[in-house]
């Protein structure tokens, strides 16, 4: 089944050069979104292993960066500062929340 259309247009409209996707599953809809520039600087985060492996391999053009982590814990990622433009919690959320899941950081 495809992607919705209105999904995307959604997802294109939030989607950053400088972005970190939580609960990546299987980076399909990353796959499918239209970044600002032609070399994003993209995070995965999740917990599974097994997800984190399939989007990576699935969003390689991109050489994403990889975070095994709880999102609902303080995560630390061994970096003194990292500054993100956009965090993806579409996925980490409940569906009554989606109209607030995209964050703008600074």
């Amino acid at each position: 089944m495809p992607y919705p259309p209105h999904l995307l247009k959604h997802d294109n409209r939030h989607v950053s050069g400088n972005h970190l996707d939580v609960r990546v599953g299987t980076g399909y809809v990353l796959d499918h979104c239209q970044f600002p520039t032609k070399t994003p600087r993209l995070g995965l985060l999740d917990l599974n292993p097994t997800c984190l492996e399939m989007a990576a391999k699935r969003l390689a053009r991109f050489q994403p960066t990889i975070f095994r982590a709880n999102a609902l814990e303080p995560i630390h990622i061994g970096a003194p500062r990292v500054r993100l433009h956009r965090i993806d919690l579409s996925a980490a959320l409940p569906a009554r929340h989606h109209s607030h899941q995209n964050h703008r950081f600074g």
